[in-house]
């Protein structure tokens, strides 16, 4: 049986550039690097804080970080008012859980999601939400739920950790709290553990009592929490 834990310890640590020893020691801990994206990363497991950010932004990063407590470091209020010249805009805080194979059941497959179909369902609903889910990620692999032929519910699994084993899924806006997205989803980590890398990992907003009800649900492990900043200078 998989160790996710040790799988999703190993992913951090290659992350966060955490080269041997624990990768979760406590206190905060800053990684600059030459990243592509614009922003800052912050991962919180256990009483450790990771915090990823371009090489170019130290400057600007590392002050506010020496004057934050590990609360406030998880805050999106610390972060909005420290770096307001750079416009952040704040995704998060979002919780993460784990799966492996003794927390899933059997879940019925659900058939492909067209393009048209995904399209029209998507039409309805919000942006914030869906880029949460990682529906429209690419390389997702889309299970639906659909009612009367239309799509009502949708989980995507997208590449994580070497494997498609990220859960996300998104209930239309009229249909929740009737088991659609948990359908959705259930096939999504049945996938992931059966047919995938025997893990899976499920993310949520913190203000998202449904998303975090149902990975309770499934019975999954809390991990850790982050927050996702991006940053303009536009």
């Amino acid at each position: 049986m998989v160790d996710v834990a040790s799988v999703a310890d190993s992913y951090w640590a290659d992350v966060f550039q955490a080269s041997g020893g624990e990768v979760w020691p406590g206190g905060v801990h800053t990684t600059y690097a030459a990243d592509g994206w614009d922003g800052v990363y912050v991962m919180s497991v256990g009483s450790c804080i990771r915090i990823r950010a371009q090489t170019a932004r130290a400057a600007q990063i590392q002050p506010l970080v020496s004057s934050g407590t590990l609360a406030d470091l998880m805050d999106p209020r610390f972060w909005e008012a420290g770096l307001r010249d750079l416009r952040p805009h704040v995704l998060g805080p979002a919780s993460h859980f784990l799966s492996t194979e003794r927390t899933i059941p059997r879940a019925v497959p659900a058939p492909p999601v067209s393009t048209t179909e995904l399209e029209a369902f998507l039409a309805r609903e919000d942006e914030a939400e869906i880029d949460e889910a990682g529906i429209l990620d690419t390389g997702s692999q889309l299970f639906g739920v659909r009612v009367d032929g239309g799509l009502v519910a949708v989980a995507a699994l997208s590449e994580w950790a070497g494997a498609r084993s990220d859960v996300g899924v998104l209930t239309s806006r009229h249909n929740r709290g009737r088991g659609y997205g948990a359908a959705a989803a259930a096939a999504a980590l049945d996938s992931a553990i059966r047919h995938g890398g025997g893990f899976a990992r499920w993310r949520c907003r913190d203000d998202n009592p449904a998303s975090l009800a149902m990975a309770r649900r499934f019975g999954l492990t809390f991990y850790g929490r982050n927050l996702g900043i991006r940053l303009s200078t536009e």
